[in-house]
C-alpha cells in the first residue's frame, strides 16, 4: 500500500476507533488536558499531574473492559449467552470504580515523586494492563492468538513512529517562528505539544489499527525479510551469546568464584529476548526455526538455574532489595516460559502474556510485593547483627559501641536503605526519628572510613533539615517591602528601619515599625516548623520547600514568610538551629 494511501486508510479507521472506544479516548484526552494543566503554571500543579496519572491508568483499565468484552460477546453461543454477557461487562464497569478510587489513593501520595512504594505498585498495575492489551480479547479463541499479538505490536511501532515524526515537525515548524518573525512563543509550547501528540493522538493511531476479534489472522505469515531477520541474524546472535555464557560459567567452575552483579543481568536479561524470539517464532515454518523452538528452551534452563544460585548468594549477604527481587521474578517468569515451551509445543502461546502479568501483580501489589518483601529481609538482616552482638530487648535496641567494623559498616548500611525508602512507622528498630544513630546504635560514624554519601545519609538521617538550591522567581508584584532574615540562636535580636526580629519562647517573633515603637506582626513557632518538617520529611524524601511558606495579614499589612534554609538538629530541644528566610511584606 502506498504511504499516502496508507495514511488516508489510518485516518479512516480513527474515526471508526472513536465508535469502538469512545470512553478510553475522551479519558486519554482528559489526561492531556491535565497534564498540560500541571504544567501551565510556573510552578507544577500536582493536582492535575495527579488527575493526570489517574486518567492514564483508567485509559488502559477501560480499554482492557471493552477488549475484554469483544471477546466475550464473541464467544457468546445464542442470545442468552449474550444477555448474560452484557449483565457481566456492566458489572466489570462497575468493579472499575472502586479499582479507580483505590488507585488514585495511591497517585495522592505523589508530591514531587512517587512516596515509597507507589511507584511500584502504580507502575507495576499499569504495565499489567498494558500487557493484558494484548491477549485480553483472545482468551476465549486463540488460534491464531501470535498473529494478533504481533499486529498489536506493529501498530505501537507504527503509532510511534507518527507521533515522533509529527512532533520532529510540527517543534520545526514552533523553532522556525520563533527565530524568523521573532515570535518568543514560549518553551513550554513544545511540552503541551509533546503531551497532545503522545497521549490522545498516539493512543488514536493505535487503536485505529487494532484488530477485531471477528476478523480472523490463522493465515498470518511474516514476510521473508522478516524471516531472514529471524534465522541469520537474531538466531544466530542468541546462540553465540549462550555459547559465551556456557563458557564463562564453565570458567566460574573451575576458578570457583562467583562474580557478583554480573550474572543475574547476563542471564535474565538475555533470557527475555529469548522468550520473546521464541514467541514469534511459533508461526515462523524455516528448519532453522524449528530446531531454535526445540534447542533453546533445554539450552536457557541451565543458565537460568545457574543465575538463581547467583542470586541465592547474593541475597544471603545483602538481603532482598526491588532489584533483586524483580530479576528473580524475571527469572521465574523465564524459567516458567522454557518449561512452556518445552512441554507445550503445539499450544497458542497464549499462556505466557498471562504468566508475566501474574508475575508483574505479584511483585507489585500486596504484602509479597519487591517493596515489602524487601523491607522484611533488610529487617531480618538487622535483626541477625544486633541479635549477635546482643544488643536487643524485644523491638528496642540497646546501644553497644564494642562493635567489630565490618558489622558497624552493616548496620550504617541497612539504616541508610530503609531510612531512605520506607516510613518510620514501618521500621522495627529505628524509632520515630528524635534520636541520633549514635543515640540508637551506641557508636560514632567518625570512627568509620565512610563514603561522601554515606556521611550525607547519616546527616539526613540525624538532623532535621531543608534547603532550596534552587529558587523559581519571587512574585513580590503584591509586595512593597523585602527583608531578608538570615540567623541562627546565636542572633537573638536584629533591627532595621521598618522590621525586626527576635527569638523568645522557641518562636521567631517579628514586628513591625510604626512611628517610633514596634508591633507583632507575626510568629514562627519554631517547634510546629521543627514538626512539620520530620513529618514531611518521613513522608517524602523529596520535600519541596514551598510547604513550609506562610501567608497572613495583619493590621493592614499583608505578609509572606518563604524559607530559604532551615536546619533543625533533631536531638536536641531547639537549642541548635539555622534559619534563612524571605519577608515580603505590602507596607
Amino acid at each position: 500500500m502506498k504511504p499516502m494511501n496508507r495514511l488516508k486508510q489510518i485516518l479512516i479507521n480513527s474515526k471508526s476507533s472513536f465508535e469502538r472506544f469512545p470512553l478510553p479516548i475522551f479519558i486519554s484526552i482528559l489526561a492531556a488536558i491535565f497534564f498540560i494543566c500541571g504544567i501551565y503554571p510556573e510552578k507544577l500543579n500536582e493536582k492535575f499531574i495527579r488527575y493526570g496519572l489517574i486518567s492514564i491508568f483508567s485509559v488502559f483499565l477501560y480499554l482492557n473492559i471493552k477488549l475484554f468484552s469483544e471477546g466475550i460477546q464473541y464467544s457468546a453461543k445464542d442470545e442468552s449467552d449474550k444477555k448474560k454477557n452484557k449483565l457481566f461487562i456492566i458489572s466489570c464497569y462497575i468493579i472499575s470504580l472502586p479499582i479507580v478510587y483505590a488507585m488514585s489513593v495511591v497517585i495522592n501520595l505523589f508530591k514531587d515523586g512517587f512516596k515509597y512504594d507507589s511507584a511500584h505498585v502504580y507502575f507495576g498495575v499499569l504495565f499489567a494492563l498494558f500487557i493484558c492489551v494484548f491477549f485480553i480479547s483472545k482468551i476465549f479463541y486463540h488460534n491464531d492468538y501470535i498473529a494478533y499479538a504481533v499486529n498489536i505490536y506493529k501498530n505501537i511501532i507504527i503509532s510511534f513512529s507518527y507521533s515522533i515524526i509529527l512532533f520532529i515537525g510540527l517543534s520545526a515548524i514552533i523553532l522556525t517562528i520563533n527565530l524568523l518573525l521573532n515570535a518568543k512563543i514560549s518553551s513550554k509550547f513544545y511540552f503541551y505539544i509533546f503531551i497532545v501528540i503522545f497521549i490522545p493522538f498516539n493512543f488514536l493511531i493505535f487503536l485505529s489499527q487494532l484488530p477485531k476479534i471477528q476478523n480472523p489472522l490463522n493465515d498470518y505469515k511474516f514476510g521473508s525479510v522478516f524471516e531472514k531477520l529471524i534465522d541469520f541474524i537474531v538466531i544466530p546472535l542468541c546462540s553465540i551469546y549462550a555459547i559465551i555464557l556456557y563458557i564463562y560459567f564453565i570458567k566460574i567452575i573451575f576458578t570457583r568464584e562467583v562474580p557478583q552483579n554480573i550474572i543475574s543481568n547476563l542471564v535474565v536479561w538475555y533470557s527475555l529476548v529469548c522468550v520473546g524470539v521464541l514467541f514469534i517464532n511459533k508461526i515462523i515454518e524455516t528448519d532453522i526455526s524449528k530446531s531454535f523452538k526445540k534447542i533453546m528452551p533445554i539450552i536457557i534452563l541451565p543458565l537460568i538455574l545457574f543465575m538463581f544460585y547467583s542470586m541465592c548468594i547474593r541475597v544471603s549477604e545483602y538481603g532482598l532489595t526491588p532489584n533483586r527481587y524483580y530479576v528473580i521474578a524475571g527469572g521465574i517468569f523465564s524459567l516458567l516460559s522454557m518449561l512452556y515451551y518445552i512441554f507445550y509445543k503445539d499450544s497458542s502461546n497464549i499462556t505466557i502474556p498471562i504468566i508475566l502479568v501474574i508475575v508483574i501483580l505479584i511483585s507489585t501489589i500486596g504484602p509479597q510485593s519487591a517493596y515489602n518483601i524487601s523491607l522484611l529481609s533488610q529487617e531480618a538482616r538487622l535483626y541477625k547483627i544486633l541479635d549477635k552482638n546482643k544488643m536487643l530487648k524485644g523491638e528496642i535496641i540497646t546501644p553497644n559501641k564494642n562493635l567489630s567494623e565490618d558489622d558497624k559498616k552493616q548496620i550504617l548500611d541497612i539504616t541508610n536503605y530503609l531510612n531512605y525508602r520506607y516510613q518510620k512507622s514501618q521500621l522495627k528498630y529505628l524509632g520515630d526519628g528524635t534520636k541520633s544513630f549514635k543515640q540508637i546504635f551506641g557508636f560514632d560514624i567518625g570512627d568509620l572510613n565512610l563514603s561522601s554519601e554515606d556521611e550525607k545519609a547519616v546527616s539526613d538521617m540525624d538532623n532535621a533539615y531543608i534547603s532550596a538550591t534552587s529558587l523559581s522567581e519571587i512574585d513580590v508584584s503584591n509586595y512593597k517591602t523585602f527583608t531578608e532574615i538570615d540567623t541562627g540562636q546565636d542572633q537573638s535580636e536584629n533591627k532595621n528601619d521598618k522590621y525586626t526580629y527576635k527569638f523568645e519562647d522557641n518562636k521567631c517573633k517579628i514586628l513591625y515599625k510604626k512611628g517610633k515603637d514596634f508591633y507583632p506582626l507575626l510568629e514562627i513557632n519554631l517547634k510546629e516548623i521543627k514538626d512539620k518538617l520530620i513529618v514531611l520529611k518521613e513522608e517524602n524524601s523529596n520535600i519541596n520547600i514551598d510547604y513550609l511558606t506562610i501567608e497572613g495579614s495583619k493590621d493592614n499589612i499583608n505578609y509572606k514568610v518563604i524559607f530559604r534554609d532551615v536546619f533543625f538538629n533533631s536531638m536536641d530541644d531547639l537549642k541548635d538551629f539555622y534559619l534563612h528566610l524571605y519577608l515580603l511584606t505590602s507596607e
